[in-house]
């Protein structure tokens, strides 16, 4: 005899199919195979997004632009302008050979604004030292990056300049007096 749900052979003795476990006096005498019906399913639909996550998401994107662009390396002076206009400094000494003048500053230091206002913002500088050296100016205040910065040259006052150049690092020039004690310094700094 034939199991008539999964067609094994069964004695006539046995109440029971040993392979589906089908009761064989309920299922009677039908000689046809039961199989179960194949449906075709479509596949689940995919999951919605939730607005939190989008607005997450755009939070993140924002947040990450946000740092890459929040400060320009180079300003119209013609200065570049902390961490990521240290390294482009760096980077563009190799190519030109230009010395690089670092500058270390805050926006509270009184003798800052006055070198920025006696020196660096005036005719003078642009004309002694415009195109023959690249400018950075660091406040270790804006940043991580910018306090590891003042770190490596060992920064203790403001305002503080070196001048990079030919692989060798000047003595500090710490402080200001006047433009000419700072030309004079510079000058030295720079091996004019």
């Amino acid at each position: 005899m034939q199991c008539p749900k999964c067609g094994a052979q069964v004695s006539s003795a046995q109440t029971e199919c040993a392979e589906c476990g089908v009761i064989l006096a309920k299922a009677g005498s039908r000689r046809h195979v039961f199989r179960a019906p194949v449906v075709a399913t479509a596949p689940p639909p995919p999951p919605k997004s939730s607005p939190v996550l989008k607005i997450a998401i755009a939070i993140a994107v924002i947040g990450v632009a946000w740092m890459l662009f929040r400060t320009k390396p180079v300003s119209a002076a013609g200065w570049y302008e902390g961490a990521r206009g240290y390294e482009q400094a760096m980077n563009d000494r190799s190519s030109s050979g230009k010395p690089v003048m670092v500058y270390f500053h805050t926006t509270w230091c009184g003798y800052c604004k006055r070198l920025d206002q006696d020196v660096f913002k005036t005719a003078d500088f642009s004309q002694r030292y415009g195109s023959s050296m690249l400018k950075v100016s660091i406040n270790p205040e804006k940043g991580r990056a910018e306090a590891s910065i003042a770190q490596q040259y060992a920064i203790r006052g403001y305002p503080t300049v070196f001048v990079v150049a030919s692989n060798r690092t000047s003595e500090p020039i710490v402080g200001y007096r006047d433009a000419e004690w700072f030309y004079a310094r510079l000058a030295g700094a720079v091996g004019n």
